[in-house]
């Protein structure tokens, strides 16, 4: 009977300590940026939301397969987390193709309209030779609801940062 107890002891320890480690704050970022990286269902249904209508069908492939690209080549560290009850911060740094820096060289010497298909060319060329990275910090925040943790929604510019668009 008594090895029944510490059996059973064991096994809740086990099922109790297993559960936080899944249900955390730094763990829930961890499992969004993973989606980005495997390219997850999700992220690729908010990629197809978010490339720009002026574009046309081939460039939004062209485009969108540089996203992808960036998304999986993404690297982090975790920097710090921060709790206040309900409420959480996790701040993380993380590093992209610097996609930003090549956009704004073509802005700098090209004269365009939204409408330009030759200026979105020049954009999708540019990308496709970056190699230079950038790193940038976020603060995801997260919100306790039923006991488990969710990142917020995230805002533009959190977005930009993991396409590496976003300004320095």
């Amino acid at each position: 009977m008594k090895k029944i107890i510490t059996l059973l002891t064991i096994l809740s320890f086990i099922c109790i300590g297993c559960t936080p480690l899944n249900n955390t704050p730094i763990s829930k970022v961890e499992d969004l940026l993973n989606k980005y990286q495997v390219l997850d269902e999700s992220v690729i249904n908010e990629l197809n939301y978010l490339i720009d209508n002026n574009y046309s069908d081939t460039q939004k492939e062209e485009y969108k397969k540089l996203i992808k690209e960036q998304y999986k080549e993404l690297t982090y560290e975790i920097k710090d987390d921060y709790i206040n009850g309900d409420n959480a911060t996790v701040t993380v740094e993380i590093k992209v193709k610097d996609y930003y820096k090549a956009i704004d060289n073509i802005d700098k010497t090209y004269n365009y309209t939204s409408n330009n298909d030759e200026y979105i060319n020049k954009i999708i060329d540019a990308l496709k030779n970056v190699k230079d990275k950038v790193t940038y910090t976020i603060d995801f925040t997260l919100t306790k609801k039923n006991k488990e943790w969710i990142v917020d929604n995230l805002d533009t510019n959190t977005i930009y940062k993991l396409e590496g668009i976003a300004p320095y």
